[in-house]
Parts: structure tokens; C-alpha cells; sequence
């Protein structure tokens, strides 16, 4: 029996596998499920502090080098709000840069709701949203009895004026939440439970996340906050209660540093 010349056509060599040099097995992800790989994510996560890194260095060194030449301390400068708004705005363009090239070159067709933009059920959502903040909430009122977080404040950030406080509230609570949730979450949480389960996945997408945050005082609470974060995300199948929680735990967190209650 003649084979239908339409049933069958070999993959296009263009578009192997760039890591194992085959063809893809699928030419998508079915509904709910991402096309990036745990290997994807361990690439992803090792590449982004070593490219921010060496971007760093550079940066100290030109910023060194002008320094000598103008007799002028530039990187003592450069602590403005601005350059901290600057600085900010650089990191993520680069992280999310390096992700998403990285997925063009393995040929991962990307769009919002595969990230994790999904409609989801309003109510469940924000009821299982509350309980997460609240547990959150509880849990780093306990650890900071015990050791207190040496990040710097907000205010130290970006200054304790009226405008200092419109951008916190632009790059801490609008902003970073969106992008942050985008990433560990979105992109990182979500290739690691569709490959080892919520659980495992949960615990190390939440390490990774509580790790990007450099200062070990607050690896705790930010791991935990990470946790509840992963637990939204997978309970919803939707990226926004992730979304909502992080804004509005960021939100409380400028308010009270801008405007602390009086005791």
C-alpha cells in the first residue's frame, strides 16, 4: 500500500534539538504544561548569576577607570535613587533576557498564558491567598524575634521623600511582583513541578528564589514566602494569585518603611 506523501514528513534539521542534537519529540506543549525542560531550568539558573556577574565587574571596572580619570568617586554616585532604579531595571532586563533567548534558541514557542498568565477562579484564589499571606505573615513574625534581616531598607534605596515613595511603589510593589512571579514562578516553578511534582518542585524553585535574594538573614523567610508563592501557582494553575499575594505583601512592606506605625 502507497503512504499518503502527507502523512508523513521528516523534522525540519533546523529545527533539532539544540542540547541533544534530535529531533523534538512534540511540536508544542498540550494545554497547561510547558515546553522547557529541569535541564532547561538548571542552564537558566547557573547562567544568570554568571552572566550578572561578569556584567558587574565590567561595569566596577569602567566605572573604576573613570573614577581615576575625572578624580570624581563615581561609584559612590551612582547609590542614588536613580541609579538603584537603573541598576534594577538592568538586572531583570538581563534575566529575563538571557530565559527567554535561551528558550528562542531551543525553538520553545512562548507565550503569556504558557508563562502562566491564565484565567483562574476568583474566589478560591483569594481565599487561598489570604491563608498563604496570613501563614507567611505569622511565620516571619516569629523568625524576626530571633535574628533580625540585614538587607537594606527601602528607604535607604530610594530616599524617604514623597517621590521616593511614588518610585518604591512602582519598582517594589507593581513592578518587581509582576516580574519576579514571571520568573520564579512562571518560568522556573513550573518546569521544575512538571517534572518532579509539586513538591520537590516547590522546595527547589522556593531555594532559588530565596537565594537570589544574596543576604542570608533573609533566606528563611523568603524561602517561605517563595513556598506559598509555588503553592498558589500550582493550586490556581495561574500565575496571578502569585502575582497578587507578592504585590500586596511588597505594598505593606513600603507603606510601614515609608510611614512606620507609631508604637
Amino acid at each position: 500500500m502507497n503512504r499518503d506523501p502527507e502523512e508523513y514528513r521528516p523534522p525540519d534539521p533546523q529545527t533539532w534539538d539544540l542540547l541533544t542534537g534530535r529531533p523534538p519529540e512534540k511540536p508544542g506543549p498540550g494545554p497547561g504544561r510547558v515546553p522547557w525542560t529541569a535541564l532547561d531550568i538548571l542552564v537558566i539558573v547557573l547562567l544568570v548569576p554568571v552572566v550578572l556577574f561578569l556584567l558587574s565587574a565590567m561595569l566596577g571596572a569602567l566605572l573604576g577607570l573613570a573614577s581615576a580619570v575625572t578624580d570624581v568617586d563615581l561609584i559612590d554616585r551612582l547609590t542614588s535613587p536613580l541609579a538603584n532604579s537603573l541598576f534594577w531595571l538592568l538586572q531583570w532586563t538581563v534575566t529575563l533576557g538571557i530565559a527567554f533567548s535561551y528558550f528562542r534558541i531551543r525553538g520553545y514557542r512562548l507565550n503569556m498564558d504558557v508563562i502562566g498568565f491564565r484565567r483562574t477562579r476568583f474566589w478560591p484564589a483569594a481565599v487561598m491567598m489570604v491563608i498563604v499571606m496570613a501563614v507567611a505573615g505569622i511565620l516571619q513574625g516569629i523568625y524576626v524575634q530571633f535574628i533580625e534581616p540585614e538587607q537594606p531598607a527601602v528607604t535607604e534605596l530610594f530616599g524617604e521623600s514623597i517621590i521616593s515613595f511614588v518610585v518604591a511603589m512602582v519598582i517594589v510593589a507593581i513592578l518587581t511582583p509582576v516580574i519576579e512571579e514571571m520568573f520564579f514562578r512562571g518560568i522556573i516553578h513550573q518546569g521544575l513541578e512538571q517534572r518532579y511534582g509539586f513538591w520537590p518542585g516547590a522546595l527547589l524553585s522556593s531555594a532559588v528564589f530565596a537565594l537570589a535574594h544574596i543576604d542570608p538573614t533573609v533566606y528563611i523567610p523568603i524561602f517561605v514566602l517563595g513556598f506559598g508563592f509555588a503553592f498558589l501557582m500550582s493550586y490556581t494553575k495561574s500565575v496571578w494569585p502569585a502575582v497578587a499575594a507578592h504585590l500586596l505583601w511588597n505594598t505593606l512592606g513600603v507603606i510601614v518603611q515609608f510611614f512606620p506605625p507609631e508604637m
